[in-house]
């Protein structure tokens, strides 16, 4: 073999999606044709329909590589199991080595006319290009590729700058990004070409390979492997404008990212933890990586440990679990103290204290809600604040005397909390909130706050993570969803005291994960359900779609519940040297339910690991993944099954449902459909639905006879 492959970053992301057979046998195509690179069985060919030196290997009857030639030498550039869609992709791409900069570049030659296409939809044709005022002769010289200019030169606006996004290579698209949010000067990039081109001169074919980013020479089989392993990895993930901007910018106060499942909020707060870091004075207080769930905290301090940052400069920790510890620090209660979690122990606390104090005039459930719902939501500290506060939502009005007698029968019930040494959790959040906000020269704890998943917070959680930073630039940096509410949280940002205006709030709306297949599949479980945003609107989901297609999902449907255990075990069993065991999750609505699947299993020898007990997704030793919806929470997998989806338990309705008001029914239902659109949408590229008994009307057009299709 008189010539060396290698393969791109494009490549290998590509790679990455393809299930453990079909990278077998992408792998074994690559080193054949390297090995006999004129064997015909291999389909080695020329693509009819793109320039001369752009090939297609066949790995299976559907399995191809995409493939280009340059100065002699070989360039893995896309792989897919999907003939046509790869093909698709292969149209209008280009590779060449740029005349000005030296470097490889793969990009689109379309670009001109999916721009004008665009700009035929928009109505405003007098709106200004965004690097109209470059010369055509400086985007030349920054590597801009000569195909590629005028498209660039009639971008009028972000929207249209995204569509080209994929279709320009990537240190382009840096360069374009950083002209277009000021970042940087065309005068700088100018310099910096200019001396990258002196330096190139004067070095050999190999160090001017180097100078294009993303190229790793394609050899044995183990340093591909490598290469994916490296290239994998959340901080290595490519970035859109959008996406870049709130990583890497500079804000003067809280920053609000929302954006629908998998479109890639936490791997910019990931980005955004790391910058920040990076800009942290020596003396300077720590940052701290929040979230509700401790699996998300478990999977994101594995992420971090990967980069060797610092635990002490960067602390990853679920808000309650902080709270407590700095509790204690604070010493705003005993060492002895318990903490209560459990709603129902909770309940039967305040029935006990109501009890106890001879309280006739409200009962318990009333006192716990006015306590948590205004007390404790607006953070009213004094009877003053009492007597002013607006109780919307609470039904029942109440005069200035009976807000007096409510006042002192609250001041009695936190007596009694550090007379009997317990605490709710609730409670605890509160006091160190009001601890922190009356006490202004306490030094806050954080120099910055990071937050993620900030839908399953209250306004009472909000106003602790703004009380536990002081106020300035980059403060707070809050990513959420609304539509993933499924704690039946109402929170408004300005309520809890943060301040976002303009620019510091975007939704993200291209989804990286989730196939369109999939993700309207999810989406549909929303239908009927009005979600408020973090403003107190109504949130809008209208314009999200998804960067990948594939399969629709897959509903099977069984008689007994037994026909459906050993369905799932011949999958996994069909499985054995296709897919990987840890890429699949199995998941249910209810513990007893996973506890169930998890015991047939075992019985019938598949090892499992419960999600719980997980500390990195990708180290399970080869187990399947088994945890309920609820702790599927920001997590992601490449297949995943839903069991137990039939028709007298869908919706899945609590207890509490059959005796709740027309209007907690529906908060109830809309928090149900909340929590299947976030399972189903943690599938990277396969999802399967089971059931038995009565099937569930709405997955009857997903619905497959027989056995699992191939």
């Amino acid at each position: 073999m008189n010539f060396t492959v290698y393969s791109t970053k494009t490549y290998r992301a590509s790679f990455e999606k393809l299930d453990n057979r079909h990278q077998k046998a992408v792998n074994i195509a690559i080193d054949l044709w390297m090995s006999n690179p004129k064997a015909d069985s291999l389909y080695f060919k020329k693509l009819s329909f793109q320039g001369e030196n752009i090939f297609s290997i066949r790995g299976t009857l559907s399995t191809r590589v995409i493939i280009a030639k340059l100065d002699g030498d070989y360039y893995l550039l896309q792989t897919s199991h999907q003939h046509d869609k790869i093909n698709d992709w292969a149209k209008n791409k280009k590779i060449s080595r740029n005349k000005m900069t030296g470097v490889i570049q793969l990009y689109s030659d379309n670009i001109e006319e999916i721009v004008a296409a665009e700009q035929k939809k928009q109505a405003d044709t007098t709106e200004a290009t965004i690097f109209g005022k470059y010369s055509r002769a400086d985007l030349l010289e920054i590597g801009v590729p000569e195909e590629c200019v005028d498209g660039v030169l009639s971008v009028r606006n972000e929207e249209q700058f995204l569509l080209i996004w994929d279709l320009l290579p990537e240190e382009i698209l840096q360069c374009l990004n950083g002209l277009m949010t000021g970042k940087v000067t065309m005068d700088v990039l100018l310099s910096q070409v200019r001396y990258a081109r002196k330096q190139l001169e004067q070095s050999n074919e190999k160090q001017v390979l180097r100078a294009t980013p993303g190229l790793i020479v394609y050899g044995q089989d183990k340093q591909l492997i490598k290469a994916m392993e490296e290239d994998i990895n959340v901080f290595r993930f490519y970035l859109h404008p959008t996406q870049y901007r709130f990583s890497y910018g500079h804000f003067n106060g809280p920053v609000k990212l929302t954006g629908g499942a998998g479109t890639g909020k936490t791997v910019v707060a990931l980005r955004r933890a790391k910058y920040l870091l990076e800009q942290l004075p020596e003396n300077a207080a720590p940052i701290l990586f929040t979230t509700f769930t401790q699996a998300l905290v478990r999977n994101i301090r594995s992420t971090f440990k990967g980069q060797n940052l610092s635990e002490e400069r960067l602390k990853v920790e679920s808000l309650h679990t902080y709270a407590k510890n700095l509790s204690k620090e604070m010493e705003i209660f005993p060492d002895n103290m318990r903490v209560l979690y459990d709603k129902a122990e909770i309940n039967s606390y305040w029935r006990d204290f109501t009890k106890a104090q001879a309280i006739d005039a409200y009962t318990a459930d009333f006192l716990q809600e006015e306590y948590e719902q205004v007390i404790q939501e607006q953070h009213v500290c004094s009877l003053e604040d009492y007597l002013e506060v607006k109780r919307v939502g609470r039904g029942q009005g109440l005069n200035a005397a009976a807000r007096k007698d409510l006042w002192r029968i609250f001041q009695k019930y936190e007596n009694q909390v550090f007379k009997h040494l317990k605490m709710p959790m609730r409670d605890l959040l509160f006091r160190l909130t009001r601890e922190l906000l009356e006490n202004p020269q306490e030094e806050r704890p954080f120099s910055h706050i990071i937050c993620d998943e900030v839908q399953d917070l209250s306004n009472l959680e909000l106003r602790l993570l703004r009380a536990m930073v002081p106020e300035g630039p980059n403060d707070l940096f809050l990513t959420g969803d609304p539509f993933q509410n499924i704690y039946s949280r109402k929170i408004n940002f300005s309520q809890a005291g943060i301040n976002i205006r303009g620019s510091r709030s975007r939704r993200l709306t291209l989804n990286y994960r989730t196939t369109e297949q999939i993700r309207s599949f999810a989406v549909d479980m929303l239908s009927g359900h009005e979600f408020m945003d973090f403003n107190g609107g109504a949130a809008d989901i209208s314009g999200d779609r998804s960067k990948l297609t594939g399969d629709e999902p897959q509903y099977y449907h069984f008689d007994q519940q037994e026909e459906e255990m050993n369905f799932i075990l011949q999958f996994l069993k069909d499985s054995f040297g296709t897919l990987h065991m840890h890429e699949v999750c199995i998941t249910a609505m209810r513990k007893n339910e996973i506890d169930a699947i998890e015991k047939f299993l075992q019985a019938h020898k598949i090892s499992t690991v419960r999600l719980e007990n997980v500390e990195d997704l990708s180290k399970t030793g080869g187990k399947v993944i088994l945890g309920n919806m609820h702790k599927l929470k920001g997590l992601e997998f490449k297949n995943l099954i839903v069991t137990g989806l039939q028709g007298n338990s869908f919706p899945y309705l609590p207890q509490r449902y059959h005796t709740a008001s027309e209007a907690e029914k529906q908060q109830i239902l809309r928090a149900v459909h909340a929590l299947y659109y976030v399972a189903f949408s943690r599938t990277m590229s396969q999802l399967i639905l089971t059931g038995f008994g009565e099937p569930v009307e709405g997955l009857m057009p997903y619905r497959k006879e027989g056995s699992l299709e191939a």
